[in-house]
């Protein structure tokens, strides 16, 4: 029998949800800042209990369950969890109630104004954007009206609007000075380096990027030296400068492995993915671009629109240097790997998946004759991206068939991966011919 009294319990379970709120609350103030990891580390050990208070805040709690949103908004777009930070700030800015607390609903609707921008969904972004700067105005907070009107101003150049770019960066810079807030001056530099960059002025963009750079490191934020590194080195591949743009790109990569920013990786993929086509790598290529749309499925994040012109061409380029074999393998490799993996493989070239298909191919072009005609059929069809499923019904067996004929491919080849198994099949001339000599 419990010793707890139903009133004690009722005090116990509302110390525990003013904790996580409180938790939540603080963890916005961390950004950017020298305990960002810590923070995120933290909230990563406590989201489910966070999930279930924030799901079950109610009346007369709204406006600090606000804030807490938008205390958690860093960490749920650094550590790709975008989506469900999205849901939670509509359900609760839908409480009829937010309009009695002007600033907790405008710290909420900048931060999903944010994340929305991250999903690419421009008009999402706008809107919460707008309606945050706007009520952060009339309360006499001109530094945070700077951030999202910054943030507005990021959205147009995402969407190639240069005009509207320079127009919003231009007011949030003005608002930023005019408050004196360091931190939002930092945020308006960076939104101004690309307006200034999609307006042609390169010397003026390159400036403001290095002083943003340099803010970052002065304030000891992995996060904001991470994003100017990545951009740095977009704008050096633009440049042609493509030694430089791998170096920044690789130290941007270094630092997002150990912040755990899954979102912002995808984006040094893709640019990685381009700088590598420059130096007519195709297999590094393609990999990069297979790692990078993993990435942004998992998270619900898609290609944003000023990398896509870029992507595109550099995939063409796979499928004019690749053999279908070839392409297949690269688009395979990593389709488990983690984040740690993903980042072994840009900062160390002796593991990249050029490397990998070569010895695979060397360890099994003396062993095809072992492999039976009807192995041969699933590892062709392996390596044409059908899962277990998909191999069963091609081939009318059941799918326990297809696994057992995929262990016996690993075990007779001596390879522990799909992707190895497909390589084999690259390996081959002739895929599709039998060769039991």
């Amino acid at each position: 029998m419990s010793c707890v009294g139903p009133g004690e319990d009722l005090a116990v379970r509302r110390r525990y949800r003013t904790w996580f709120v409180e938790v939540a609350r603080g963890a916005g103030s961390a950004f950017p800042g020298p305990d960002e990891t810590v923070w995120l580390d933290q909230l990563k050990h406590d989201h489910d209990d966070l999930r279930a208070v924030l799901a079950d805040i109610g009346p007369g709690e709204i406006e600090r369950a606000l804030e807490a949103a938008a205390g958690l908004s860093f960490f749920w777009d650094v550590r790709g969890y975008l989506s469900e930070g999205r849901s939670c700030l509509l359900r609760l800015l839908g409480f009829e109630e937010t309009g009695a607390f002007p600033r907790a609903r405008a710290a909420a609707m900048d931060a999903l104004g944010r994340m929305a921008l991250a999903q690419d969904d421009h008009v999402g972004a706008t809107h919460a954007l707008q309606a945050s700067a706007g009520l952060f105005l009339t309360l006499g907070v001109p530094g945070r009206a700077a951030w999202s009107l910054s943030s507005l101003a990021i959205s147009a150049f995402r969407q190639r609007d240069q005009a509207q770019a320079v127009q919003f960066a231009a007011d949030a810079s003005a608002l930023a000075q005019e408050s004196e807030d360091e931190l939002a001056i930092g945020r308006c530099g960076a939104a101004e380096a690309l307006a200034a960059w999609g307006r042609g002025d390169t010397a003026v963009a390159a400036l403001l990027l290095e002083k943003s750079l340099a803010r970052g490191r002065r304030w000891q934020s992995d996060w904001v030296v991470a994003k100017m590194l990545h951009f740095i080195g977009w704008f050096a591949y633009l440049d042609g400068d493509t030694s430089r743009g791998l170096a920044l790109e690789r130290e941007s990569v270094s630092i997002l492995r150990s912040l755990g920013d899954r979102r912002l990786l995808a984006d040094c993929l893709d640019v990685l993915a381009c700088l590598c086509r420059e130096r007519d790598d195709p297999t590094d290529v393609a990999a990069n671009l297979a790692l990078a749309e993993r990435l942004r499925e998992d998270i619900g994040c898609p290609r944003p629109a000023y990398l896509q012109e870029s992507c595109a061409a550099a995939r063409a380029y796979t499928h004019t240097r690749l053999a279908y074999g070839a392409l297949a393998v690269a688009r395979t490799t990593g389709a488990r790997w983690d984040l740690d993996r993903i980042a072994a493989h840009v900062l160390t070239p002796q593991i990249a998946p050029s490397g990998m298909v070569a010895a695979t191919k060397s360890d099994v072009r003396s062993q095809p004759g072992q492999l039976t005609a009807r192995e041969r059929q699933v590892a062709e069809l392996l390596t044409r991206g059908f899962t277990n499923g998909e191999i069963a019904a091609a081939l009318t067996i059941s799918e326990r068939t297809a696994e057992r004929h995929l262990e016996n491919l690993r075990r007779k080849l001596g390879v522990r991966s799909r992707a190895q198994v497909a390589a084999w099949v690259a390996a081959r001339p002739d895929p599709a011919r039998p060769e039991d000599g």
